[in-house]
């Protein structure tokens, strides 16, 4: 199971894509077909990580304009945007 903060990004998969990637140049060698199903996985956690950073700008950018909203409803303003009044 994994678990995040908001806004945190894709560590984690970069952590688990390093462990695969030295696992493979461990067992390359004596087990290519191993190997390359190692490099495989670690190729799969890079793409998750890419994934996880944009979820986390996006997420952040949410957060920011839930303060923005909760603040301007405490003043009585009304936020508007390009895509009308909230």
């Amino acid at each position: 199971m994994v678990s995040r903060t908001i806004g945190e990004g894709g560590g984690q998969e970069r952590e688990l894509a390093e462990k695969y990637r030295s696992w493979a140049r461990q067992r390359s060698m004596h087990y290519p077909y191993v190997g390359s199903i190692l490099v495989d996985i670690a190729a799969d956690y890079d793409r998750q990580a890419l994934r996880q950073d944009e979820k986390a700008k996006t997420d952040l950018r949410l957060e920011h304009w839930a303060e923005i909203r909760e603040r301007n409803a405490d003043t009585g303003h009304k936020c508007v945007s390009v895509m009308g009044t909230h």
